[in-house]
């Protein structure tokens, strides 16, 4: 996975784009003026959502304080994005401190799914941006009839996935949703520029761009003394209806005929237990597993995947999440977007800050912090 190298964002160096889905910084240029700024504590701004009522407007459309609090909670659901962007936050203050600057602050994304929902002021007014952008390329495109397809939207939800795992099944089901979407927007509005590798990721996770997958599940449980479950007969019993199924997929045993038969979207899948998920994962259609529970075993055998073709759209989308940060990244770099932006009548709540809409290059609009200034 390629990464960009890290500098100070927001309240030290300008937020940039990253290579990653868990970071939110390129090389920098210049720190902003407002580099000294302690990161205060949005809690008061986040919990008390009835004392203010909205984070931010876009063209006249509100982003409510409740979205903004409820989109920094599922993304701080994930433990792993948490100890990872945290280690991003303290490599930039070394960094920084290391360059000369002073009083840099001390900056976490907090709550981690888990505490009051209390999240430090840089950590809201980076998602307050990303929110913001994305409902400003939203605009945009549906006044030129130009919205991501439906497919476009699943193939940055899979690229995600694929490109982190952990972090995209630990991370709410809205926050995915949300940012499989900001990645398509901004996909319609970039250049390709090394469809070569993005040929190379789509080929090396093809598993994980489908839309949906059906299968037939076979119960296998064989009683032994006492009622207790023979594991042993009950896995040979298993291992026969695999080996039947195997041989011929479309027209299960009789003794299969009552099995259960369904279809699961993506999302479906990562509420499955993680062993269900990677199993499904890995099987392509006509071929089985069989998964040991408690009770017995479970038969699974793929009927069919509905695949996601690769096309140049597709590229695009995998490009957004591997090279330009995907759903956490900031849009520095994006002359297309950073258009949008500063085209775009953005007010913001000065609870939360200022919007600043003419940074140097390459930096794109994006909230300031109360009290800090270009």
């Amino acid at each position: 996975m390629r990464r960009d190298k890290l500098s100070l964002g927001h309240t030290g160096l300008l937020a940039g784009k990253s290579k990653s889905l868990r970071s939110l910084r390129r090389p920098g240029a210049r720190p902003l003026a407002g580099a000294g700024i302690s990161a205060v504590v949005a809690g008061a701004l986040l919990s008390g959502c009835g004392t203010a009522p909205y984070a931010a407007t876009v063209n006249g459309e509100a982003i409510s304080v409740q979205e903004l609090a409820a989109h920094a909670r599922d993304w701080a659901s994930s433990p792993a994005f948490v100890k990872y962007q945290d280690s991003q936050f303290l490599a930039q203050e070394a960094q920084a401190q290391a360059q000369g600057q002073t009083n840099v602050p001390n900056n976490t994304v907090e709550g981690n799914g888990t505490g009051p929902n209390v999240y430090g002021m840089y950590w809201t007014t980076l998602q307050l941006s990303n929110m913001i952008t994305a409902v400003a390329v939203r605009q945009y495109l549906a006044a030129r009839s130009d919205l991501p397809s439906t497919t476009q939207v699943a193939a940055a939800w899979s690229a995600e996935w694929a490109d982190n795992p952990t972090v995209w099944s630990e991370v709410g089901q809205a926050a995915r949703t949300d940012g499989a979407t900001y990645d398509a927007y901004r996909a319609q509005l970039l250049p390709l520029s090394d469809a070569k590798a993005d040929a190379q990721f789509y080929a090396a996770h093809r598993a994980y761009f489908w839309t949906s997958v059906c299968l037939l599940e076979d119960d296998v449980a064989v009683s032994g003394r006492g009622g207790t479950v023979d594991m042993a007969a009950s896995r040979t019993q298993a291992e026969q209806v695999a080996a039947q199924l195997t041989a011929n997929p479309s027209a299960p045993p009789g003794s299969v005929s009552g099995g259960s038969r369904y279809c699961l979207s993506p999302e479906q899948l990562l509420e499955r237990r993680a062993g269900f998920e990677a199993k499904i994962n890995s099987l392509a259609p006509g071929h089985v597993a069989l998964m040991r529970e408690n009770w017995g075993y479970r038969v699974v055998l793929l009927t069919s995947r509905s695949q996601i073709p690769y096309s140049r759209a597709i590229a695009g989308d995998i490009e957004v999440v591997t090279t330009a940060g995907g759903a956490q990244g900031q849009p520095n770099s994006e002359p297309r977007v950073i258009s949008v932006l500063k085209a775009a009548r953005v007010r913001v709540n000065p609870a939360f800050g200022s919007w600043a809409a003419n940074l140097p290059s390459p930096y794109a609009p994006q909230v300031l912090p109360p009290g800090a200034h270009a």
